[in-house]
């Protein structure tokens, strides 16, 4: 099963913003591989594709979640942190509801405003 939303995210003192679509895809083993991918815009994160991780009411963008990984260790690893994230965000938003926030583009230390939203068909 899977359970994907867009994410738009703004820097605030650019304006420069991207789309990414961020969820859960389940996969075998009832494992949950927690990824996004970035959709269109102009602000460079530094990733088309990676994963993502939950702490309390925030999620990191990340170039990868593998602690065996030797990137896991670069600050280039951490791309984003959004702030004030829901818990199971993707499993809440239905047609026409969103979420929004606030957070950090962590190589830049930049501001940043972020607004996740379920697509309508």
């Amino acid at each position: 099963m899977r359970f994907w939303v867009g994410c738009t995210i703004e820097v605030v003192s650019s304006g420069i913003s991207c789309d990414i679509e961020i969820g859960h895809t389940r996969v075998k083993n009832e494992v949950w591989a927690q990824t996004w991918k970035k959709i269109g815009g102009r602000l460079d994160i530094g990733e088309n594709k990676g994963d993502w991780m939950y702490g309390t009411n925030k999620i990191a963008l990340v170039a990868t979640a593998s602690d065996s990984d030797p990137r896991w260790f670069s600050p280039s690893n951490w791309l984003v942190f959004l702030n004030d994230v829901p818990d199971r965000f993707a499993e809440k938003l239905v047609c026409g509801d969103y979420f929004s926030g606030d957070g950090i583009l962590n190589l830049t230390r930049e501001s940043l405003i972020w607004k996740m939203w379920f697509p309508c068909a």
